[in-house]
């Protein structure tokens, strides 16, 4: 869906044409990460990454709120 891991285990998503994709990262990238808007770079960690082709391909339910949680106390430890 992402393509190669570019930089640091990070995935593009400049040739996702998924509309439902792209709403998901515009949805909950900010909310997650504390940012305005999505990245620039058009890159997203790995996880984050994962999580969306849990949700969208496998259909599993993803906790974004435990997520989120964990990503934020992840970035206070650093």
């Amino acid at each position: 869906m992402f393509g190669l891991a570019r930089r640091r285990s990070k995935y593009s998503f400049v040739n996702v044409h998924d509309d439902k994709v792209l709403d998901i990262i515009k949805k909950l990238y900010p909310i997650i990460y504390g940012k305005s808007i999505t990245p620039k770079s058009k890159l997203l960690g790995k996880e984050f990454a994962k999580g969306i082709v849990t949700k969208v391909v496998k259909g599993i339910l993803v906790s974004w709120s435990s997520f989120g949680h964990e990503t934020n106390i992840n970035q206070q430890g650093k």
